[in-house]
């Protein structure tokens, strides 16, 4: 297989935790194994984290994203970047932020193929829940143009067939399972929680969940794994609970 280079273009990337950032170093990994040159090219609101780093055979290069309190991720930096260098393929991840139409937008500028995974999900807004139809629609022409458009699931796959009128591809999330001679230690009556913290991604049901759990398992428990707003709440309702941490 001859080599490219590849983009990988994403709103936010692993230390950081969610879905997303897992799905992004799983698929990166794998290009690299097959002998790509990848680059993921993502965004830092913070300004603490590197500015370039070399991560498991890649390369991340992370540009300031505003503002810095709101999820919106306008990211000049990252645009002027795209403007300036050249790669055989952009892969755009999600389509939720001000970064995946930027990169779409960029690569249909230069001519650079591009592809799509949407990794849609709900909102903690109840506004924004209701804009997400209409935002889809707007982007619809720049998402009909990728060369490839992926859900994670056949519900993706309905959603944007039906919004743009293209075929999807479903793939879907998966993961590395350890390897043979590298044993992970098993914590048994443990429960993971893993993803943002947000309410409508239902971290406060496994939390209630775990203290029915608890009374056929004693020693039964819940770790919950993200960031994110709900923090505070979830914290109190595991401290009531007893069972759980996030």
């Amino acid at each position: 297989m001859r080599s490219r280079r590849i983009a990988i273009v994403t709103t936010r990337c692993q230390p950081e935790l969610g879905g997303i950032e897992s799905h992004v170093a799983e698929v990166t990994g794998r290009l690299v194994r097959l002998g790509h040159d990848v680059e993921v090219l993502t965004t830092d609101r913070s300004g603490s984290l590197p500015r370039t780093e070399q991560v498991d055979g890649y390369l991340v290069r992370r540009f300031r994203a505003y503002p810095r309190t709101r999820d919106w991720y306008a990211s000049p930096g990252l645009a002027w970047w795209l403007l300036r260098h050249r790669y055989a393929a952009i892969h755009v991840q999600g389509v939720h932020t001000l970064v995946p139409p930027l990169a779409m937008l960029l690569a249909w500028l230069t001519r650079t193929p591009y592809l799509i995974t949407f990794h849609t999900g709900g909102s903690t807004s109840a506004l924004r829940a209701r804009l997400r139809g209409p935002q889809f629609a707007v982007l619809a022409p720049l998402i009909r143009r990728a060369r490839v458009r992926i859900g994670v699931s056949e519900f993706e796959r309905a959603r944007f067939e039906e919004i743009t009128g293209a075929d999807v591809r479903v793939i879907r999330n998966g993961g590395a399972l350890p390897s043979p001679g590298r044993p992970v230690p098993v914590e048994r009556d443990l429960v993971l929680s893993v993803g943002r913290l947000e309410a409508y991604k239902g971290h406060d049901r496994a939390i209630r969940s775990v203290a029915e759990l608890g009374r056929r398992r004693p020693d039964a428990r819940l770790r919950i794994l993200g960031a994110g707003p709900d923090r505070e709440r979830l914290e109190r309702l595991a401290a009531e609970i007893g069972r759980a941490h996030v």
